[in-house]
């Protein structure tokens, strides 16, 4: 070809250049790729725009595309020529009796394709039987310059063969019977030369066929092309899963346990519809036979990094109830034709659940002893070892103490926190996600203390888990916060406390008195009678209640005391904050008791006044003349002890004979009524308020007659 041919080519390169390869990870049986290409068809020119022709990793050549620049334009030299070039691709795929070859693209639709020429002429396409690959590659070429210009390949030849499986299931090419196909037009013309078969090319051994051709670029069209011969690559990569510490279900495949085989985190893939998706791992080394087993591996090409995941695990079971150690995490080799497994181990992780059992009666007096129950129960797969570090620790509400404590149990904060350890005490995996495996309990003893209110209180468990957790084992850890922690109530109904009481501020009616208290109803009656003289009553009635009981309260006179010559009221305190304090008057009064009611409840007896009053009446002369003036003085004194109000004051005229009195009396002394008349004297007036000793003084003028 002359100089002026090369622009073509320089396009040509750009061509080759976008063909895209999709990627896949390295599953599959490929072939090693020959290091430089063998046989020519046509010349070995290189012209800009030679490259390599390669079906995507994993798949192998299966048939061809060939076209030749038209045969009625152009150079007449060039006409015939190959004017571009396909190739058809296949995934190898065996269930361990047949080989298959697994189409990636429709016939008709290449896999690959090299750049084009102008010109295009005749287009041919042909297949190899089905299941079958190329083995051998060939073609023929011609030259039509009676040696002025070199030979220029004119059509493609493929031998194709069967593949089969040896003894340990890797896949061999036949290398018997053959079916060649010729791919391509060899045209003539008169005066032409002859067309000139080459090859066919790579060696008819059971591992060696096709890998790919490079094609080498002319001006007018391909001048030649040479043959790589490659190597079955196959290998077989599988994972073993093994258990450890694990009481659930451990079946594998099916709706068991299932693993995702790939290389690095990339699926295994072939590109022919096999991947390394939902593989039943091996059980064991010895599981993994020298033959396929297509349920656990798959075939992959030789290389690094091969690794597996679990992909499915039974019903109920979830993906943090366990760890995974094993080679399958950090990837494998696998050399040519090497079936071997990456180990994946399945070790179950403990879950402490913590309850807490605390007293159904509620506690009624301080320093009562109730039991509470503290339990740890291991729920999960893995069991617990005796040194692992585990505790419950209980958590009692302010007022509440912890009393003498079973086996491994310590106090602290004055006897509120309690801790008890699971070591050394190791508890036994669940059998199946929702059972119970291993368990252990601690019994407490508490008690309330003065001076705690009645009322509902919350004691708290949790499982102390800092050791296990902080160590360098991963295996012991508890993969589930959700059950750590606990309550329950605790009840204190301190049982109501009655008192009653007796109070005289005014002293006694007579100096005799006293009382009988009662207090009557659930648990009475109890009652007392009072001591004392004067305000002094001693005495109290006293009576330890029960709650929601009706009790009567009430007093009598003792001692010949009558109650009429007393106003009676009561009234109570409570040291219950926000209990009742019944009040009112009379001698007797009804409650209920409430939990915690320490009542203190008075009957205060107020007597009726009591005074001695005395009155004067004096003229201060024995004898007097008629028509004389005379006074009179009247004077009220109040001897006490009480005050006295409103007490009447009556002088009538009929005591007074032989005196004729007209002028109005006069007053003195704080008791008097204002405006004091003769007539209201003579009729009888009120007094004011008489205190303890005072008087009222009251005179008037009369003449004798």
């Amino acid at each position: 070809m002359t100089a002026k041919h090369l622009a073509p080519a320089l396009c040509l390169l750009a061509l080759f250049a976008s063909v895209p390869r999709p990627v896949h990870a390295q599953a599959g049986i490929g072939v090693q790729a020959g290091a430089t290409p063998t046989g020519t068809i046509g010349t070995n020119k290189g012209d800009p725009g030679s490259g390599a022709l390669q079906c995507p990793a994993g798949t192998i050549v299966r048939g061809a595309y060939h076209r030749d620049k038209s045969m009625s334009a152009g150079l007449t030299s060039t006409r015939g020529m190959t004017n571009r070039v396909g190739l058809y691709c296949g995934g190898i795929t065996t269930d361990g009796s047949t080989v298959n070859v697994v189409n990636r693209n429709a016939n008709g639709s290449p896999d690959v394709l090299s750049g084009t020429y102008a010109l295009p002429g005749t287009e041919v396409t042909n297949y190899c039987p089905s299941n079958q690959l190329v083995h051998q590659f060939g073609g023929w070429d011609r030259e039509w310059s009676n040696g002025q210009y070199p030979p220029w390949s004119s059509s493609l030849n493929l031998v194709c063969r069967p593949l089969t499986l040896d003894a340990n299931s890797w896949v061999r090419m036949t290398t018997g019977a053959s079916t060649s196909i010729e791919v391509g037009v060899r045209e003539t013309m008169s005066g032409q030369p002859a067309h000139v078969s080459r090859g066919p090319f790579c060696a008819n051994t059971a591992t060696t066929l096709v890998s790919g051709l490079f094609m080498q670029a002319g001006g007018e069209g391909y001048d030649g092309i040479n043959v790589y011969c490659g190597t079955l690559l196959q290998a077989r990569h599988s994972a073993i899963l093994s258990f450890a510490d694990f009481a659930w279900n451990k079946t594998l495949g099916g709706a068991g346990w299932q693993v995702n085989l790939t290389q690095g985190s990339t699926l295994l893939d072939n590109g022919a519809g096999t991947t390394g998706a939902g593989r039943t791992p091996h059980a064991s080394v010895a599981s993994n036979t020298s033959t396929v087993q297509t349920a656990s591996e798959i075939y992959v090409l030789p290389g690094g990094n091969y690794r597996a995941a679990i992909s499915q695990r039974p019903a109920g079971i979830a993906a943090n109830t366990y760890v995974t150690t094993g080679t399958c995490l950090t990837g494998t080799a696998l050399s040519n034709e090497q079936d071997a497994s990456c180990t994946l181990a399945v070790t179950g992780l403990p879950d402490i659940a913590v309850t807490l059992s605390t007293p159904t009666p509620a506690y009624s007096n301080y320093g009562q002893l109730q039991n509470i129950v503290l339990t740890a129960t291991n729920v999960g797969p893995g069991a617990t070892d005796g040194d692992d570090g585990f505790t419950v620790v209980a958590t009692l509400p302010a007022g509440w103490t912890a009393g003498t404590l079973p086996a491994n149990c310590v106090a602290s904060a004055g006897n509120s926190v309690v801790t008890c350890a699971l070591n050394p005490t190791p508890l036994a995996g669940s059998s199946a996600p929702g059972s119970n495996g291993g368990t252990v309990s601690f019994t407490i003893p508490v008690t309330v203390n003065s001076p705690t209110l009645s009322g509902t209180y919350t004691a708290n468990a949790a499982l102390g888990r800092s050791v296990p957790d902080g160590d360098a084992d991963a295996t012991n850890n508890d993969f589930n916060t959700a059950n750590d922690t606990a309550s329950g109530p605790l009840v204190f109904q301190k049982q109501p406390i009655l008192r009653l009481r007796k109070a005289l501020p005014l002293g006694r009616f007579v100096a005799a008195d006293q009382f009988d208290l009662n207090i009557a109803g659930t648990g009475g009656p109890v009652g007392v009678t009072t001591t004392g003289s004067g305000t002094i009553a001693t005495g109290e009635a006293l009576l330890n209640g029960s709650v929601g009981a009706a009790y009567t309260l009430s007093e009598t006179g003792a001692a010949g005391a009558n109650l009429n010559n007393y106003a009676s009221a009561y009234s109570c305190s409570n040291a219950l904050a926000g209990g009742q304090t019944p009040s009112g008057a009379g001698t007797s009064f009804s409650l209920t008791a409430a939990a915690g009611d320490d009542l203190t409840c008075t009957f205060s007896n107020t007597r009726a006044p009591l005074a001695d009053l005395a009155i004067t009446k004096t003229n201060g002369v024995n004898t007097v003349s008629r028509g004389a003036s005379t006074t009179y003085t009247i004077v009220v004194t109040n001897n006490g002890p009480d005050a006295v109000a409103g007490a009447i004051l009556r002088d009538p005229a009929a005591g007074r004979q032989g005196l004729s009195c007209t002028a109005a009396p006069s007053c003195t002394g704080a008791a008097c009524p204002a405006g004091l008349s003769l007539a209201q004297l003579e009729s009888g007036v009120a007094l004011g308020a008489l205190a303890n000793g005072a008087t009222v003084t009251v005179q008037m003028t009369c003449t004798v007659q």
